[in-house]
C-alpha cells in the first residue's frame, strides 16, 4: 500500500481509538452534573449528530474536497471537545458533546472518501478492507480507554479526545492530495442503472444496520434476561472483534473473485441468521457460533460496501455516496435500536425472526438491484 493510503488508515483509526465511546460519555455527563432531563437527552443528541455528520462530510468533500473536509471536522471535534471538557452547565455540555460528535462523525466518510482516490480503481478493495481492520482495532481500543480516561477525571477523556483530533489534523496537513485528481471529484462515469441502483443498496444496507445494531440493543438485554451476567456478555461480544480482525484480511482477496454483489447477498444473509441464531436453545458456545456467523457477514459488508460506493458513484459524487452509507448505517442504530428493545418486551420469540426477515429481504434487494442493473459484471 502507497504511503498516502498508509497515513490515512493510520488518520482514521487514531480518530476512533481517541473518541469518546457514548455509553462513557453518558457516563461522564451523570457524574458530572447528575441525572435530570438534559443529560438524559445526550445520546440522542449525539446519535442526531452522527447521522447529520455523514450526510454533510459527504456534501463537504464533493465540494470542498475530502482533505479540507478531514481538516474542518478535526480542528472543529478539538475545539468542541475542549469547551465541552470546561463545561460547567448541563444544557450547554450536551449541545456541545452533540456537536462534537457530528464534527467526528464527518471523518470516517471523509477519510473514506480520500483513501478511495488516493489508491488505483484495482486495489480500493484491499484497501478498503485494510482501514476497515485498522478501524477494528481502534475500536476495540476506545471503550477501554474511555473507561480508564473517566476514572482519571470527568474532563480527561474529553482532552484526550481534542488531542487526538489535534494528531489527526497534523496527519492530515501531511498526507498529499494525489496527483491528477481534482480534490472532491473522484467518482466515475457510470451507467444509469448502476447510478439508480444506489437507493436499493442504502436501503438494504440500512436493513443490514438495523439486525448488525441487535448487538448494541436488544441481545445484550436478552442475554442479561437469560440470565447472563456483564462478564458472560462481554466475553461473548468479544468472539465479534476477534473473528473481524482474524478474518478481514482473508475477506478482500475473496470479494474480487466471487463479485461486489454475491458479497452482499452472503453478508445480509449472515447477519440476518446470526442474529436469528440468538433465538436457538443453547449456552455459551451456541451464542459465540452465532455472533461467529453474523461477524462473518460483517467482514464481507462494510469493507465491500466503501469500494463498491466509489466504483457506482457518478463523477463528483463520490463524497456523497461514501456520507450516505455512513448516515444510512448510523440510522441504523438510532431507530434499529430502540424498535429491537421494544419487540423485545413485546414478543422476544419475534425478534430473532424479524432478522431473519430483514436479512433475506435486503439479500433481496441486493440480487433485484444486480438484475436491473447495466450488464456489466457485478
Amino acid at each position: 500500500m502507497r504511503d498516502p493510503a498508509r497515513r490515512l488508515m493510520v488518520l482514521g483509526a487514531l480518530s476512533r481509538a481517541g473518541s469518546v465511546a457514548p455509553a462513557f460519555l453518558l457516563l461522564l455527563a451523570l457524574r458530572r452534573f447528575g441525572p435530570g432531563t438534559t443529560t438524559s437527552l445526550l445520546l440522542v443528541a449525539v446519535g442526531a449528530g452522527t447521522v447529520a455528520a455523514g450526510w454533510a462530510a459527504g456534501l463537504l468533500a464533493d465540494r470542498a474536497g475530502p482533505r479540507r473536509t478531514v481538516m474542518l471536522a478535526c480542528g472543529g471535534t478539538a475545539l468542541l471537545s475542549a469547551a465541552a471538557a470546561a463545561c460547567p452547565w448541563p444544557a450547554a455540555f450536551v449541545a456541545l458533546a452533540a456537536a462534537a460528535s457530528f464534527t467526528g462523525g464527518c471523518v470516517r466518510p471523509a477519510v473514506m472518501t480520500w483513501l478511495m482516490e488516493a489508491v488505483e480503481p484495482e486495489r480500493r478493495m484491499s484497501a478498503a478492507g485494510w482501514a476497515y481492520w485498522a478501524h477494528n482495532v481502534a475500536a476495540a481500543v476506545a471503550p477501554a480507554a474511555s473507561g480508564l480516561l473517566l476514572a482519571a477525571g470527568t474532563a480527561v477523556p474529553l482532552v484526550v479526545q481534542a488531542v487526538a483530533a489535534l494528531g489527526c489534523l497534523a496527519l492530515a496537513r501531511a498526507v498529499p492530495v494525489p496527483s491528477g485528481v481534482r480534490p472532491g471529484r473522484a467518482g466515475s462515469a457510470v451507467p444509469d442503472g448502476r447510478t439508480r441502483g444506489l437507493a436499493p443498496f442504502l436501503l438494504a444496507a440500512f436493513l443490514v444496520a438495523v439486525v448488525y445494531l441487535q448487538k448494541q440493543g436488544a441481545l445484550p438485554l436478552a442475554l442479561t434476561g437469560a440470565g447472563w451476567d456483564s462478564a458472560a456478555i462481554g466475553a461473548l461480544l468479544a468472539v465479534n472483534g476477534v473473528v473481524v480482525v482474524a478474518v478481514q484480511p482473508l475477506a478482500g482477496r475473496l470479494v474480487p473473485r466471487v463479485g461486489t454483489t454475491a458479497a452482499f447477498v452472503a453478508a445480509a444473509l449472515l447477519v440476518g441468521a446470526g442474529f436469528a441464531a440468538h433465538g436457538l436453545p443453547g449456552g455459551f458456545a451456541v451464542q459465540a457460533a452465532a455472533v461467529v456467523v453474523w461477524s462473518l457477514g460483517e467482514v464481507l459488508q462494510a469493507p465491500t460496501a466503501v469500494a463498491h460506493l466509489a466504483k457506482i458513484a457518478p463523477a463528483g459524487r463520490a463524497g456523497a455516496a461514501q456520507g450516505a452509507y455512513s448516515s444510512t448505517w448510523n440510522l441504523g442504530l438510532v431507530l434499529g435500536a430502540p424498535a429491537g428493545q421494544a419487540l423485545l418486551a413485546a414478543a422476544p420469540a419475534h425478534l430473532w425472526t424479524a432478522c431473519l426477515a430483514c436479512g433475506v429481504t435486503a439479500a433481496a434487494l441486493h440480487l433485484r438491484t444486480a438484475r436491473s442493473a447495466s450488464p456489466d459484471p457485478p
